[in-house]
Protein backbone atom coordinates (compact mmCIF):
# COMPACT_ATOMS: atom_id res chain seq x y z
CA UNK A 1 0.00 0.00 0.00
CA UNK A 2 1.42 3.35 -1.01
CA UNK A 3 1.78 6.62 0.82
CA UNK A 4 -1.11 8.31 -0.48
CA UNK A 5 -3.52 5.15 0.26
CA UNK A 6 -2.40 4.80 4.03
CA UNK A 7 -2.80 8.86 4.33
CA UNK A 8 -6.49 8.22 2.93
CA UNK A 9 -7.04 5.06 5.05
CA UNK A 10 -5.78 7.14 7.87
CA UNK A 11 -8.38 10.20 7.01
CA UNK A 12 -11.29 8.04 6.87
CA UNK A 13 -10.31 6.83 10.33
CA UNK A 14 -10.17 10.10 11.50
CA UNK A 15 -13.32 11.32 9.84
CA UNK A 16 -15.58 8.04 10.77
CA UNK A 17 -14.13 7.70 14.21
CA UNK A 18 -13.13 4.06 13.18
CA UNK A 19 -10.08 1.78 13.14
CA UNK A 20 -9.37 0.22 9.90
CA UNK A 21 -7.37 -3.31 10.34
CA UNK A 22 -4.02 -3.20 8.04
CA UNK A 23 -5.11 -6.80 6.82
CA UNK A 24 -8.05 -5.37 5.96
CA UNK A 25 -6.85 -2.47 4.57
CA UNK A 26 -4.71 -3.97 2.07
CA UNK A 27 -8.14 -5.92 0.71
CA UNK A 28 -9.78 -3.09 -0.12
CA UNK A 29 -9.16 -1.73 -3.06
CA UNK A 30 -11.93 0.60 -4.41
CA UNK A 31 -13.54 3.46 -3.00
CA UNK A 32 -17.30 1.32 -3.04
CA UNK A 33 -15.11 -1.02 -0.98
CA UNK A 34 -13.92 1.24 1.52
CA UNK A 35 -17.09 3.10 1.78
CA UNK A 36 -19.27 -0.57 2.34
CA UNK A 37 -16.06 -1.30 5.01
CA UNK A 38 -17.02 2.02 6.96
CA UNK A 39 -21.05 1.44 6.59
CA UNK A 40 -20.00 -1.98 8.40
CA UNK A 41 -17.89 -0.65 10.97
CA UNK A 42 -20.08 1.94 11.76
CA UNK A 43 -23.02 -0.42 12.37
CA UNK A 44 -21.12 -2.61 14.61
CA UNK A 45 -19.54 0.11 16.35
CA UNK A 46 -23.88 0.91 18.24
CA UNK A 47 -24.77 -3.45 19.08
CA UNK A 48 -28.83 -3.41 20.02
CA UNK A 49 -29.53 -0.75 18.30
CA UNK A 50 -31.15 -0.40 14.91
CA UNK A 51 -28.64 1.64 12.87
CA UNK A 52 -29.86 2.99 8.75
CA UNK A 53 -26.55 3.20 7.33
CA UNK A 54 -26.39 3.67 3.86
CA UNK A 55 -23.16 3.51 1.80
CA UNK A 56 -24.62 6.40 -0.20
CA UNK A 57 -23.73 9.82 1.94
CA UNK A 58 -20.52 7.56 3.46
CA UNK A 59 -19.59 6.52 -0.52
CA UNK A 60 -19.67 10.65 -1.00
CA UNK A 61 -18.00 11.57 1.61
CA UNK A 62 -15.62 8.78 0.93
CA UNK A 63 -15.32 10.00 -2.86
CA UNK A 64 -14.41 13.94 -1.30
CA UNK A 65 -11.69 12.60 1.38
CA UNK A 66 -10.14 10.62 -1.74
CA UNK A 67 -10.25 13.49 -4.31
CA UNK A 68 -8.58 15.83 -1.14
CA UNK A 69 -6.14 13.54 -0.62
CA UNK A 70 -4.70 12.64 -3.88
CA UNK A 71 -5.55 16.65 -5.02
CA UNK A 72 -7.46 16.10 -7.97
CA UNK A 73 -11.16 17.22 -9.15
CA UNK A 74 -13.91 15.18 -7.61
CA UNK A 75 -15.34 14.09 -10.52
CA UNK A 76 -12.22 12.02 -11.79
CA UNK A 77 -13.03 9.95 -8.71
CA UNK A 78 -15.40 7.84 -9.23
CA UNK A 79 -17.09 4.92 -6.58
CA UNK A 80 -15.36 2.00 -8.64
CA UNK A 81 -12.27 3.97 -9.17
CA UNK A 82 -9.11 1.39 -7.90
CA UNK A 83 -6.84 3.30 -6.07
CA UNK A 84 -3.57 1.98 -7.60
CA UNK A 85 -5.05 1.31 -11.34
CA UNK A 86 -7.08 4.29 -11.39
CA UNK A 87 -5.64 6.64 -8.95
CA UNK A 88 -2.12 6.05 -9.19
CA UNK A 89 -1.82 5.75 -5.29
CA UNK A 90 0.49 2.77 -5.30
Amino acid sequence: MGLAAVELVLAVEKEFAITIDDKDAEKITTLRLLADYVVTRLGAMVPGEKTEWTSDPILQRVIQLTATQINVPIEKVLPDSHFVEDLGMG
